[in-house]
């Protein structure tokens, strides 16, 4: 894979240019800290004198309309040029349209009805080249005969319900190919009781029971793309207590861990990812669990991930929901925002609007989506496509100046990860080069 397919631009050694930083990290510069300092404050006063500010590319907002009040993208097809998502009204006292769309850079949003849809609809899945839609519709502004469905060619196809149960739950995934779809089907007791299916043309409709004896509701919330594995959590009504399950069909639903739900899953079932009120967790390909470490009281939870299981995305949970933030976690950076984590890619998000999940991964985790509030905490979707990792905006504050000198030679010097700007698994004189072809075109690109 090119560095600039997964997200770093690539800039080859000048032929001199710097040439003298290109052994390693300890017999450079670290080796002469005069010369370092020295160096430092000669292009401090070159880059002080001129404040390159980035552009602003591969933010899209996506609007309701006039009789609607919130919209979110839900999934994205694997190249992230497709998002698909719903838009309702939730204000009270007033009618409750809930309709699904499709969402590309050329056309815009566009309002998806077809043979077989009901009256209402929400969309939750999208196969990898989006030829199949997923997701539930329903005509009882009470959603008590909702239904999964799934489109093909443009036709929709109502999926049944398991025995014993009324309607299907709202969130439907699929896999790549589009040919296994995995939802939940509820029964409206008191209290409500759900099973999660799988679904394929040729088996039908098949319920995968529950994690533990005694839980009477499990709820298929990812797939992965090859559809061997169907993650999400498994609940005892009676004590409150969860877990989050892998199913998959050579040994059926397994627990993950005590107190967690699963909500996503790799391309090829080997990364899991979900959280709990402690925060957001992935399972590694033996089922080890590993919590992302924040710093702030805040939970996080992890909702997406990239094919390769390297990138994570979710949403950093405050009590106000109001206040909760998208995130982003590498191993290399750990948790950030997706504010900042954009900034390290050259775009600004406006400072009046505020990503407030991030729901939806590209495969390469090139482009996300979710949920953006407004300045006047209008609900809207978006899309965020990310380009080449501007290194020169090293402290992604918008600007390309001397102050991004400063801290990526503080980042370098300390061996931190975040300073392996060309990203091959090293911080040496490669990223010193990398940063400062970057830095003295005064462009993220």
């Amino acid at each position: 894979m090119s560095a600039c397919a997964r997200g770093f631009a690539a800039y080859p050694d000048g032929g001199g240019h710097m040439d003298w930083f290109t052994g390693q990290r300890a017999t450079s510069i670290a080796a002469g800290p005069m010369l370092r300092h020295l160096f430092v404050a000669w292009l401090l006063g070159i880059a002080l004198t001129s404040s390159v500010q980035s552009a602003e590319p591969g933010f899209h907002i996506v609007e309701t309309r006039a009789d609607e009040s919130t919209c979110v993208v839900m999934a994205l097809t694997q190249d992230g040029g497709m998002a698909v998502g719903s838009a309702s009204n939730t204000r009270s006292g007033s009618s409750h349209p809930y309709r699904g769309f499709t969402w590309t850079p050329a056309l815009g949003r566009v309002d998806i009805a077809g043979q077989g849809l009901g009256t209402y609809a929400n969309f939750s899945g999208v196969s990898s080249n989006g030829s199949v839609i997923t997701g539930s519709t329903w005509n009882l502004i009470a959603g008590t005969d909702a239904r999964a469905t799934v489109q093909r060619n443009g036709v929709f196809q109502s999926l049944p319900v398991l025995a014993g149960y009324t309607l299907a739950n709202s969130l439907v995934r699929v896999s790549g190919d589009g040919l296994t779809v995995a939802g939940s089907c509820a029964i409206l007791t008191s209290p409500a009781q759900y099973q999660a299916f799988r679904w394929t043309a040729a088996g039908g409709i098949r319920g995968l029971g529950f994690a533990r004896a005694g839980d009477q509701r499990s709820e298929a919330r990812g797939i992965s793309r090859d559809g061997r594995t169907i993650v999400g959590i498994s609940i005892n009504m009676n004590t409150g207590l969860s877990v989050g399950f892998e199913w998959r069909s050579d040994r059926g639903m397994v627990v993950l861990s005590e107190g967690y739900y699963a909500s996503a899953v790799s391309a090829d079932g080997s990364v899991i990812v979900g959280g709990a009120s402690t925060g957001a967790v992935y399972w590694d390909a033996q089922r080890q669990a590993h919590i992302l470490p924040y710093s702030q009281e805040i939970a996080p939870g992890a909702m997406c991930v990239s094919d390769d299981g390297k990138t994570i995305g979710g949403v950093l949970s405050q009590q106000d929901p109001y206040l909760s933030e998208a995130f982003i976690w590498t191993e290399t950076r750990g948790i950030q925002t997706v504010r900042d984590y954009a900034g390290l890619h050259g775009i600004t998000i406006p400072p009046d609007w505020r990503l407030t999940s991030c729901l939806a991964m590209s495969g390469d985790a090139s482009v996300i989506g979710g949920k953006v509030l407004g300045p006047n905490r209008e609900q809207r979707g978006y899309v965020l496509e990310f380009g080449p990792l501007c290194a020169a905006d090293f402290n992604a504050d918008g600007g390309i100046d001397g102050v991004d000198v400063q801290a990526f030679f503080d980042a370098w010097e300390a061996g931190l990860g975040v300073a392996d700007v060309n990203e091959d698994g090293g911080v040496d004189g490669v990223d010193v080069d990398v940063f400062f072809h970057s830095w003295e075109s005064g462009a993220c690109s």
